[in-house]
């Protein structure tokens, strides 16, 4: 029997991990000197109070906490389990997972795991455990669902665009220089992944509504003449701008025809790093 495992940064929604054959390890989200295990003890609202005076922080899983979740999925009768996690270039959680399954396998040798780098993050990543579960209930045999996710890898594109650099700049993630230009031209970045897994700004646009067009456009160019499987639109904060440009997105992306939309917030170990308002969509091609 087929199982998944998955990194809480793959940023699942309640319906895919309602999934049984899917199973989440958590990462950490860390306000000032408390650790919470991401969206089982901390929320949205928990991480943008805090933001309003602090940077929070984020740390990865460690290797107990992935092969104690690897003995329930056997314990649950799984014997082929395929993991997949958020890109090794932008977190160390992918490497965890594979020394953690390493050792898994040496005790228990029955098992088959392979781990997946997804080369991306949020639904980007997301959108191969959906994949994954498509290819199980075909019928696929274990090698046929992991050459199927590796080749989706390529299929899967994901943009966003956020109102502030701060919480990027702070985290290191994107340069200081950059960032405070940003800020005094108010520019807004369109943020997406590259092939070697790390993030790259594809545009930029004076105001967020300019950003989301031009993210649009980004989106449509690389859905286009081909099959989209499934749409993810997300974003962060309940602000009444994001939910227009969320509804805005919504309507625009409606002539991709995608197979699936998925309609989310982003998980609060992601809204670490990109703070209130975020504005992001992706897709799955076939």
């Amino acid at each position: 029997m087929i199982g998944i495992i998955c990194d809480s940064g793959t940023d699942l929604p309640d319906e895919i991990l309602e999934d049984k054959r899917v199973k989440m390890v958590p990462l950490k989200v860390i306000l000032g000197d408390k650790i919470y295990k991401d969206r089982f003890e901390i929320n949205e609202e928990k991480v943008l109070e805090f933001m309003k005076q602090g940077f929070p922080k984020s740390s990865l899983p460690n290797a107990d906490e992935v092969k104690n979740a690897l003995m329930e999925m056997v314990k649950d009768g799984y014997n082929e389990i395929i993991g997949v996690n958020i890109s090794s270039g932008l977190s160390g959680t992918h490497n965890v997972f594979k020394m953690a399954a390493s050792d898994f396998v040496k005790e228990f040798p029955d098992i088959k795991i392979e781990i997946v780098d997804s080369l991306n993050i949020s639904m980007g990543a997301g959108f191969l455990v959906y994949k994954a579960l498509q290819l199980i209930d075909s019928g696929a045999s274990f090698e046929e669902v992991v050459n199927g996710v590796k080749d989706s890898i390529k299929k899967s594109k994901l943009f966003y665009t956020i109102p502030t650099l701060k919480f990027l700049k702070a985290g290191g993630r994107i340069g200081r220089v950059g960032a405070t230009m940003g800020e005094i031209l108010s520019l807004k970045p369109v943020i997406s992944v590259d092939k070697n897994g790390k993030y790259y700004t594809v545009t930029k646009a004076r105001g967020m509504k300019r950003a989301v067009d031009k993210m649009l456009m980004d989106l449509r160019d690389f859905a286009r003449n081909k099959k989209v499987m499934a749409l993810s639109i997300y974003h962060s904060g309940k602000s009444s701008q994001t939910f227009e440009l969320i509804d805005y997105i919504q309507q625009d992306l409606k002539s991709l025809n995608a197979e699936v939309v998925f309609k989310k917030s982003t998980t609060p170990v992601l809204l670490v790093h990109v703070g209130d308002g975020l504005i992001g969509a992706g897709v799955l091609t076939e």
